[in-house]
C-alpha cells in the first residue's frame, strides 16, 4: 500500500511541477510524502523478510533422506 501511495504522490508532484499551477513550495510536499512512503514500504519489506523463515531447498532434503537410507 505504501508503494501505491508513493506512486500517486510522485505523479501529483510531476503534474504539479509542469502544469504551471501557482502552488509554490507546497508542491514539494508531494515529493517529501512520496519519499517517506517509499521508506516506510522498504522498511516493512525488510522487516517481513527478516521475520519469515527461509525455505528449504529440495536438494538438501533429498540428501538428508538419502543419507538416512545409507545409515
Amino acid at each position: 500500500m505504501a508503494w501505491t501511495i508513493a506512486l500517486i504522490l510522485l505523479g501529483n508532484w510531476v503534474v504539479g511541477m509542469f502544469s504551471g499551477a501557482q502552488l509554490g513550495l507546497w508542491i514539494h510536499g508531494f515529493l517529501i510524502g512520496a519519499v517517506l512512503s517509499l521508506l516506510i514500504g522498504a522498511l516493512n519489506l525488510a522487516r517481513q523478510a527478516r521475520t519469515q523463515p527461509q525455505p528449504r531447498t529440495r536438494t538438501s532434503s533429498r540428501r538428508a533422506h538419502s543419507d538416512r537410507r545409507r545409515s
